[in-house]
């Protein structure tokens, strides 16, 4: 079996040959150029480059624009108005997660939870024929954030990950783990889909009613209440803070979604 070698690769100064700096940045050659700055003044040869080069730097700092707000003068590492839309989106999603969890302690949907879903248990009609049941084996707690959009969940990537994890009861834990959203319950799936289409899958005469049994599980046996991981309502488990960046990493300040949204706004 082959081993990958993980290291930080880290910069090495061209000048004095130490690590963690380079040329422009070297202490050493700064003060080598403010000797001979001294000692021929500023339009020897050296400093002069030195002087050029320092300059057309900081020009291009200022012209330089950042790829998150489109304003000049910064990168998208310090940008500020950046940095507050992923504090605005952490507390919306702290919000959302509250709200999470107390329907999940409603439903009892925690691992050991029995349900049954139309996808799980084959045939033309979801409506007419036997569900089996299956078993929740484990709730995927970083996967559940108000930018997981999708209704598809056989995704790894960021808006498409799925909530929960079920396993035939008959062989639980033992065979594949197959991905499964939240139940038929809008406060549970409202970042996924608005209200009308929500209803859709309850009204008469539609076609989305004879996929409400496949696209939504019903649980048959409910279990106690769970503790969440450490840190999880708050927003402060392990992996949070980089699932967010991961979220924002190519997003634009115009494109933002959930930052400023609110529980309320989304079920009047």
């Amino acid at each position: 079996m082959a081993y990958a070698r993980s290291y930080k690769r880290t910069v090495r100064c061209s000048y004095c040959r130490k690590e963690g700096h380079n040329k422009s940045a070297c202490p050493t050659y700064d003060a080598r150029i403010e000797d001979m700055r001294e000692k021929y003044g500023s339009d020897f040869w050296a400093v002069a480059q030195y002087d050029e080069k320092k300059a057309k730097r900081k020009a291009s700092g200022k012209s330089r624009k950042c790829s998150y707000c489109s304003e000049g003068g910064h990168n998208r590492g310090t940008c500020t108005i950046l940095a507050d839309h992923m504090q605005q989106t952490k507390e919306a999603n702290i919000a959302y997660r509250s709200m999470v969890f107390q329907r999940m302690v409603q439903h009892g949907l925690f691992a050991g939870a029995l349900i049954t879903n139309g996808n799980l248990s084959g045939g033309p009609n979801a409506e007419d024929k036997f569900l089996a049941p299956w078993v929740i084996i484990e709730v995927c707690w970083g996967s559940i954030n108000l930018w997981e959009t999708e209704f598809r969940y056989y995704s790894d990537l960021i808006r498409e990950r799925a909530p929960l994890k079920v396993s035939p009861l008959a062989n639980a834990f033992r065979s594949y783990a197959f991905p499964m959203g939240f139940p038929y319950d809008y406060l549970m799936n409202y970042n996924k889909l608005d209200k009308a289409q929500f209803q859709r899958y309850s009204a008469p005469d539609t076609w989305h009613r004879q996929f409400k049994n496949s696209y939504f599980p019903t649980v048959i046996s409910k279990v106690d209440t769970q503790k969440p991981p450490t840190g999880w309502l708050l927003c402060e488990d392990e992996g949070f803070e980089k699932t967010l960046k991961e979220f924002y990493k190519k997003r634009k300040a115009t494109s933002v979604a959930y930052v400023g949204r609110t529980l309320e706004s989304l079920t009047s």
